[in-house]
């Protein structure tokens, strides 16, 4: 079955390309959920970023996304920085789904590879509070005293 709100959404997405910026567009939103399209050129990024509360599923729709999922394991006391454990890092490309719970892999940054366009799933919705309640964070490149995994954090 044909979803007209997804097509009208590639077909407004073709515009978008070359304007140097990630476009976003609406499919459908409702009081328990949200979808977007995103589209991204090759080199775009979301920084890490985290989705309090919020379940999140993203679909590579065309192209190929880098995405990097960390779980929160807490506040280093003499620091005041986090502690990320690396739970996923994947290259999607079409058909590939990455998600994220309000526990598990819910601090993610995703960069496109090539001109990319993913469907986006959250619930609940973002509204003002869940908004305000997101973090954006700076994460080392480099694990945390040798450990794969575990990465330091602070916010942005």
């Amino acid at each position: 079955m044909r979803d007209p709100a997804l097509e009208a959404a590639f077909v407004r997405a073709q515009k978008g390309i070359g304007n140097k910026r990630i476009d976003f567009y609406d499919l459908e939103k409702r009081r328990n959920f949200h979808v977007n399209l995103l589209q991204f050129e090759p080199g775009e990024k979301i920084l890490h970023h985290d989705h309090p509360g919020m379940t999140g599923v993203l679909l590579c729709a065309t192209g190929a996304l880098s995405t990097d999922n960390y779980t929160l394991l807490g506040r280093r006391k003499e620091t005041g920085s986090f502690l990320l454990k690396q739970s996923a890092s994947l290259v999607l490309e079409k058909g590939m789904v990455s998600s994220l719970t309000s526990k598990e892999g819910n601090i993610h940054h995703v960069e496109a590879r090539v001109l990319t366009q993913v469907v986006d799933i959250f619930a609940p919705p973002y509204d003002r509070q869940r908004v305000a309640k997101s973090s954006w964070f700076n994460v080392d490149a480099e694990p945390f005293e040798g450990r794969a995994d575990i990465f330091e954090a602070t916010i942005r």
